[in-house]
């Protein structure tokens, strides 16, 4: 996995978390000082955060920082989170699929 997919499926994962616990995008980027476009660019793996950032999401999140890595594993090239497999032809789609949606 290189660090553009890495950035993807993380951002995905802290977007569907987020989600759960019901928390806009707003909501979390006051929390960490950003603006709601910076968190909309962290969910879309186009802005990559950095440790203390990751660790302050899971503190807003009430979940545990390892939540964001679970499921995650590689296989013969493809990336597996949470029983869905990806490709890089699939992750590319679905990035073209985020960048349309915001």
């Amino acid at each position: 996995m290189n660090k553009e997919e890495f950035n993807i499926v993380l951002g995905k994962t802290i977007s569907e978390i987020r989600k759960k616990k019901k928390i806009s995008q707003e909501t979390l980027g006051q929390e960490l000082s950003l603006t709601r476009y910076s968190i909309v660019n962290i969910e879309k793996g186009k802005q990559q955060i950095n440790v203390y950032q990751l660790w302050k999401i899971a503190e807003i999140l009430n979940v545990k920082i390892e939540a964001f890595f679970e499921g995650i594993t590689q296989s013969g090239g493809n990336i597996v989170t949470f029983g869905h497999s990806f490709n890089k032809s699939t992750l590319d789609s679905l990035k073209d699929f985020l960048d349309k949606e915001h």
